[in-house]
């Protein structure tokens, strides 16, 4: 028995500090709690980006919500009921194709993010960032970053933020080729592009650098973390 103990001890001091290993990757022998703190963090991140900056500055994703701006335009229906619809079809779709483990992820995702975003939603603030010729493209960088770090602790806790980066990910464990930051940034741009008759040009074209941007920092995030291809 005190053999045990000063395993586990040994074990304990060996391992690297907590942010440290929030950093990488689920790992096979740790805590479980550390996964869903990973996913925690990550919506963190993402409803912080959207409710504090391109909510309030309308600078377009090219995910869900953009999509279902373009549908409630286009149907007799709201943009609320085409978020709840695609959410719960990511859902299955994630069930399905990712598994369980996956499955289990999206659901604690989901709900961290819509309770998250209404929290941050209701305290009505704005980044104070200046326009630059009355657009928000100063804030764009800013907001790229946040959401790719969010997508990173996501998709490194094993899990989807439930908005296309499912879509990727299922595409990235069928064929290793599908990199995960690109597809997400390429499915992105056809949702802007598919809307560009309802947002205004200067809504399309911040979108468009948005998503780029976005993009290149998951891509590097990814890297950085080891995580190239979506496993069981």
């Amino acid at each position: 028995m005190a053999s045990g103990l000063m395993r586990d001890s040994a074990k304990k001091q060996s391992q690297p500090a907590l942010w440290k290993r929030l950093l990488l990757p689920v790992q096979e022998d740790e805590e479980r709690w550390l996964r869903f703190l990973r996913i925690f963090i990550g919506n963190i991140l993402l409803t912080g980006a959207y409710a504090f900056i391109t909510v309030p500055k309308i600078i377009l994703n090219g995910g869900v919500t953009s999509f279902s701006l373009v549908m409630q335009a286009w149907t007799p229906w709201s943009v609320a009921f085409w978020v709840d619809v695609l959410t719960i079809l990511l859902i299955i779709i994630s069930y399905i194709f990712l598994g369980k483990s996956y499955f289990v992820g999206a659901l604690f995702s989901s709900v961290c993010y819509m309770a998250l975003f209404n929290l941050f939603h209701w305290m009505d603030y704005e980044l104070p960032v200046p326009t630059l010729l009355g657009t928000p493209i100063l804030a764009t960088p800013i907001a790229a970053i946040l959401v790719a770090a969010g997508y990173y602790f996501c998709i490194s806790a094993k899990a989807t933020a439930v908005s296309f980066d499912t879509i990727a990910m299922i595409l990235n464990k069928r064929n290793a080729r599908f990199d995960i930051a690109t597809t997400m940034m390429v499915i992105n741009i056809a949702v802007l592009l598919f809307g560009a008759a309802t947002y205004s040009i200067v809504a399309v074209v911040c979108g468009l650098v948005f998503t780029v941007l976005q993009a290149q920092f998951l891509k590097l995030f990814l890297k950085l973390g080891g995580v190239e291809q979506v496993t069981e």
